[in-house]
């Protein structure tokens, strides 16, 4: 589902509706997933129209500090938005706001696909392809290729990460030397 471009926000309302059975709905997950921003596609998507009140929708985790009721059932069951479960292992528990805007996704995800090394496609060692290589992704993720076939293709999907591929053995020194300056964020 999609709150910004509406894909799959019949289907899931329609899913809501037919299940709900007269009791309350809660709108549950990690943080800052798009749980309000789906809500009120919910209810646009249900009523045609969005209350005047709705929930705060954020950038930042932690927007919603409480269970928010609202009235979007007749019958007297309410649809609940919830505050977002906080899972140490998500890169959004280690980061810092402004990091988190910079690679919160704003539009859609851009490929990027290095090509082979080398004219003979023999990279580091002359083993070929992308083994040897290692790639940083922004400061976030270092992504070592030790053995690869030749058919290995790679893709990256990223809204605005820069993807850094140096040789293996340089790996260390160029991480310790540009760490915060192109390899970001952190």
């Amino acid at each position: 589902c999609s709150s910004k471009t509406a894909e799959g926000i019949i289907g899931a309302s329609t899913a809501i509706r037919n299940e709900r059975a007269g009791r309350d709905v809660f709108i549950l997950g990690a943080a800052n997933v798009g749980k309000s921003a789906f809500i009120a596609a919910f209810l646009d998507s249900s009523y045609g129209g969005r209350p005047k009140r709705l929930p705060i929708s954020s950038e930042t985790p932690g927007t919603t500090l409480a269970a928010v009721a609202i009235d979007a059932f007749s019958g007297g069951s309410q649809l609940y938005d919830t505050p977002g479960v906080h899972l140490a292992h998500r890169m959004q528990a280690q980061l810092l706001p402004e990091e988190l805007r910079r690679i919160i996704p704003k539009g859609r995800l851009k490929p990027y696909t290095p090509r082979l090394i080398g004219v003979d496609g023999a990279g580091e060692g002359g083993v070929g392809g992308f083994a040897g290589s290692t790639f940083f992704w922004g400061g976030l993720v270092r992504f070592d290729v030790k053995r690869a076939p030749l058919a290995l293709r790679l893709t990256f999907f990223s809204a605005g990460l820069a993807v850094t591929r140096v040789p293996s053995s340089a790996a260390a020194e160029a991480h310790a030397s540009r760490a915060g300056i192109d390899l970001t964020p952190p």
